[in-house]
This record gives structure tokens, C-alpha cells and sequence, in this order.
């Protein structure tokens, strides 16, 4: 009948509203973290051709689609032959994109293959993910500021709207800190600027972050900065002062560590505080790497002992495979991804290394 058909006609129509130009998924596989790669553009889905695809497009497509990394990239339609358009080809990734049509290639719908070559990737299904990562910023100390909240690689701010001591008490807790003082509004610690990511938040007050409380949806408000919330943490830490005074933010040859970095120096490099330089320490040794200018201590400009001296690392040949052996030797699992161009800001002093090529499996 004529209704029939306007309701299916609507249904398809609001379907494909739902999509935007350059959205990726994976399909062939029973399992969610691996398959052919299909990204949308003009209206309908279409495959990515394996010509010049590689671990670094992997790498970018798993972000995208909020997977901590890619473990491989998948060729000659190992997950299967998809059907209609293949939009993309010679694609050529950097691995910092944050999305696939970032990339290079050789513009929609200009391809020279057939779907028997369709790309593939298997993501890490392992803190599958990306963690939403919290910093105190303008307060007088570490322990207190303006709540602020990574999400989508993007800093942005909370909005006071019932904003209360149980949101207060799992920022501390997130934060490491043994418990909270209090909560505050109307931007006491000054506005913020960016995005406002989070409204009418509703903690109970033992959830593990504050992206697990309840509130409206990311980016969904009706505040301005004027409204800022913010926290005051109790400054003792949960972790023992001996356990923050011996472990330290670098590795060094012979002494690697199982999880990366003491959870009281993430904390604190989260919130932009720097290292005390009354705690003194083991030296580092020849070949320590550490990690500065970042947002939280998981990332940063990549900086070398030698010499007895610290220096940089120039950026020519780096690549995803170089981040991977840095990171695994700060003893984190794997690398989300690399940066060039000082995106953490220049070093100083000598610049220790150039043309770096890694085969991966170094263990420093």
C-alpha cells in the first residue's frame, strides 16, 4: 500500500542520516575487533583496497573506531569479499590521523581492484575502549582545580548542574587521591575553554571514573564556562610516600617494570604537575628513555639518556614501530600512536638520535 511504502521510504531515509561521510565498521567476522574494512561515503558503504594498506592504516582505522591499537592489517580479502563500490585505494596512513579519510589515497571511487582485495585489520580487544582520562587544572595545588575531561582526544569541561560531593569523590578517587574536600562551581578555578563534555552529572559516589556516572550524553548542555565545576582533593595519596619516592618516570636498561609507570605519577603528570625535583632518586642510566610534555605521563616528546644528559630524538624515519619499542620499554603493552613536528613542544639541549629505524622487537 502507499503508507507501506512511505514507511519503508522513511526508515531507509533515517538510516542513512544516521551515517556520515567517512565512518568506518568491520564486517566478515563473528568477532567485533576484526574484519573488512567498509567506510561510508555518498550514501552507501564500500570496501578499502589492500594496495600500500599496512599496519599504520590498521592502526588509524582501530582508533576510529575506539580500540586501544591494531595488532594487524589483513590483505586479499581475508575477511571476506564485500560487494558495491570499493571507495577507497593506496591508502597511506601516518598513523596520528584520527580518522581513515584523513589519510592519503588516491581520492573516492578512483581504484583499480576488484573486492578479492579488500583490506582488513584485527584491533586489540584488550581495554577495547580508550579510557576518558581527568585533570585538575587552575587550583593552587595538584590536588584541586577545575575538573576537566579528555574525551575523543579532546580536553573539555564539566558543568556544575548537580554537580556535588559524590562527583567530587570519584574524581578524587580517579585521580588517586585518598578522598575529596569538597566540590565547587561557578568556575571558582576559573573558566574553562573548548567543549563543555559533560552535564547534569549524578554519581552515586563509588563508581571507578566519572564517565561511568550518570548524566545527559557528551556534549550535551545548556552552560557556558561561567559554570565550570571543580574539586579539592585530600592531598595524601593512596599509594605509600615509599612507593611514590622509588619508583620513577623512566626506565632504565635492566629494570623494567610490568604496567608502566606508578599510578601517583600518572596522576600527577595528568594534571600538568611537575616532578619534584626535592625527591631525589636513582640516576637514570644510559639508554633510559622518558616521556615530557604531555597531557598524562602515557605520553610525550621523546626524550634519551646519555652523556649524563638528557636529549631528544629527531623525528626523521619515526614511525609507529619506533613508538612501539619506546613504550614497551616505559613498560606500557603497546603504542597508540606517534607524533612528529614537536606536537609535545621543542626539547632542549643535545639531540641524541636521528634516523631511527627499529625492527620492533627491541627491548629498548
Amino acid at each position: 500500500t502507499m503508507w507501506s511504502v512511505c514507511l519503508v521510504f522513511l526508515m531507509a531515509f533515517t538510516f542513512a542520516e544516521s551515517q556520515r561521510s567517512g565512518d568506518v565498521r568491520l564486517r566478515g567476522s563473528s568477532l567485533s575487533n576484526e574484519g573488512r574494512v567498509e567506510i561510508y561515503y555518498g550514501g552507501q558503504w564500500g570496501t578499502v583496497c589492500d594496495d600500500s594498506w599496512d599496519i599504520n592504516d590498521a592502526w588509524v582505522v582501530c582508533r576510529q573506531l575506539r580500540y586501544a591499537g591494531a595488532s594487524s592489517a589483513s590483505t586479499n580479502a581475508g575477511f571476506g569479499q564485500g560487494t558495491g563500490r570499493i571507495w577507497m585505494d593506496d591508502v597511506e596512513c601516518i598513523g596520528s590521523e584520527t580518522s581513515l579519510s584523513q589519510c592519503t589515497f588516491g581520492g573516492w571511487g578512483v581504484e583499480n581492484c576488484h573486492h578479492d582485495e579488500d583490506a582488513g585489520v584485527i584491533c586489540y580487544n584488550v581495554s577495547t575502549v580508550l579510557p576518558d582520562i581527568i585533570r585538575l587544572v587552575g587550583g593552587l595545588s595538584s590536588s584541586e582545580g577545575r575538573v576537566e575531561i579528555r574525551h575523543n582526544y579532546q580536553w573539555g569541561t564539566v558543568c556544575e548542574d548537580r554537580f556535588d560531593i559524590n562527583d567530587a569523590r570519584v574524581v578524587c578517587r580517579q585521580l588517586g587521591y585518598s578522598g575529596e574536600l569538597f566540590a565547587t562551581k561557578i568556575a571558582s578555578y576559573g573558566q574553562g575553554s573548548g567543549p563543555i563534555w559533560m552535564d547534569e552529572v549524578n554519581c552515586r559516589g563509588n563508581e571507578s571514573a566519572l564517565s561511568r556516572c550518570n548524566f545527559n550524553d557528551w556534549g550535551v548542555h545548556d552552560c557556558t564556562h561561567r559554570e565550570d565545576a571543580g574539586v579539592a582533593c585530600n592531598e595524601s595519596f593512596t599509594h605509600s610516600p615509599t612507593h611514590r619516592a622509588t619508583h620513577w618516570p623512566w626506565s632504565t636498561q635492566g629494570t623494567r617494570t610490568t604496567q608502566g609507570p606508578t599510578s601517583w605519577f600518572r596522576h600527577t603528570a595528568t594534571l600538568g604537575v611537575q616532578w619534584n625535583a626535592d625527591l631525589q632518586g636513582p640516576t637514570p642510566t644510559t639508554g633510559s628513555v622518558r616521556l615530557v610534555g604531555g597531557f598524562s605521563s602515557n605520553e610525550g616528546r621523546v626524550e634519551i639518556y646519555y652523556r649524563r644528559k638528557w636529549g631528544t630524538v629527531c623525528d626523521d624515519g619515526w614511525n609507529i614501530v619506533n613508538a612501539r619499542v619506546v613504550c614497551r620499554q616505559l613498560g606500557y603493552s603497546e603504542a597508540l600512536y606517534y607524533k612528529s613536528t614537536a606536537y609535545y613542544g621543542q626539547g632542549s639541549g643535545r639531540i641524541w638520535m636521528d634516523d631511527v629505524l627499529c625492527n620492533g622487537d627491541e627491548s629498548a
